[in-house]
């Protein structure tokens, strides 16, 4: 018997599911997605030069595809999501476990932190305000929790939920914050306004340095992000995020300011 690895059969697999996720996507529909206003300035560039799906991409979809279409397989997709809408023309899709409304999220950590990811809540917030719904729950798979780096411990599945409250204040600043971005890129879209008028993504989504291996956004470049540009600030050991609590994105919607995301050396 002769086993030997197959890049050739690999390679084939990642084109068949990247086609597959290419002629499933979202196409151009006038609407502006929650999913862009999160990261409008990402949204900017994508609508611009269109987004290039990499292997990368394909790793981290297939999970959280596996786990959502194995729900919708459970409880029927008609029970597993709902389609919200804003005036004039702001969409998204919450997720559905029973009657329960949720956002369910995969994630690789190997540790299972106090609290959710915060742009999970900030996603979280904006679906609870469009739908006017006081409360709702954040369900996170953590597939290989309790990992160990020396390999002494199995991975293991691992369900963690966490109930998101928010009152009638909150919702009502958070769905302006939610238009007022919305006007934002429309205007940048339509070069009435200049691209770094937009709020700066998530630090994490410019660009990542694990064991030596560096992979920046492919359009890190063409934005050249304040306060993490070039790579040297990017990747500064020095150059740390402040920790943001939960309570401040229902308290305060961030994208009305200019650049709140710009990471704050302490």
């Amino acid at each position: 018997m002769k086993i030997e690895r197959d890049e050739k059969f690999a390679t084939m697999l990642y084109k068949k599911i990247e086609a597959h996720m290419v002629d499933g996507s979202r196409q151009p529909d006038g609407k502006f997605h929650v999913s862009e206003l999160l990261n409008p300035r990402l949204a900017y560039f994508s609508r611009k030069y269109g987004k290039k799906l990499t292997k990368t991409d394909i790793g981290f979809f297939i999970p959280g595809i596996a786990f959502h279409e194995f729900i919708q397989k459970v409880l029927g997709k008609e029970m597993a999501e709902v389609k919200l809408s804003l005036p004039p023309d702001i969409e998204g899709t919450a997720d559905m476990v029973g009657l329960y409304f949720s956002e369910i999220k995969t994630s690789r950590k190997w540790t299972i932190p106090a609290d959710p990811e915060p742009h999970y809540v900030e996603q979280f917030g904006k679906y609870l305000a469009i739908a006017n719904r006081k409360e709702g729950h954040i369900i996170v798979i953590y597939f290989t929790a309790n990992r160990t780096w020396n390999g002494t411990k199995a991975s293991t599945l691992e369900i963690v939920t966490w109930k998101v409250t928010t009152t009638s204040k909150d919702r009502n600043y958070i769905k302006i914050g939610l238009v007022s971005t919305r006007n934002l890129l429309n205007a940048v879209v339509n070069d009435k306004e200049k691209f770094n008028s937009l709020p700066l993504c998530w630090d994490w989504m410019c660009g990542q340095e694990f064991k030596g291996e560096v992979r920046l956004c492919q359009f890190y470049e063409k934005c050249q992000p304040e306060g993490r540009y070039p790579e040297s600030i990017l990747f500064a050991k020095e150059a740390k995020i402040k920790p943001k609590k939960m309570v401040e994105f229902f308290k305060k919607e961030k994208c009305a300011s200019k650049n709140p995301r710009i990471p704050t050396i302490v």
